[in-house]
């Protein structure tokens, strides 16, 4: 029996919200992954350019995944990446 967060899988809403910072690593992209997989709200960081982060909008539903630049040494934009988390 479904409950109020869905039957489960991406379309669900598991009531997580997550700052993930290195998604685009190697282990990075599977944490996104399994994130994605249960529905979870996420706000991906990164430190490069968008095209690094194309194969992880995939992985989430639609409005799940936020996209945040950051820079290492600017406490502002890490602490914009984490709002809300």
């Amino acid at each position: 029996m479904p409950g109020e967060s869905g039957m489960g899988g991406r379309s669900s809403v598991s009531g997580l919200n997550v700052a993930l910072f290195g998604a685009t690593g190697f282990l990075g992209r599977y944490v996104a992954n399994e994130l994605g997989s249960v529905g979870s709200s996420v706000n991906i960081a990164n430190r490069g350019c968008e095209m690094e982060t194309r194969h992880l909008k995939p992985m989430f539903d639609l409005g799940n995944a936020a996209f945040y630049f950051y820079e290492g040494r600017d406490e502002a934009s890490m602490e914009a990446a984490m709002e809300g988390c």
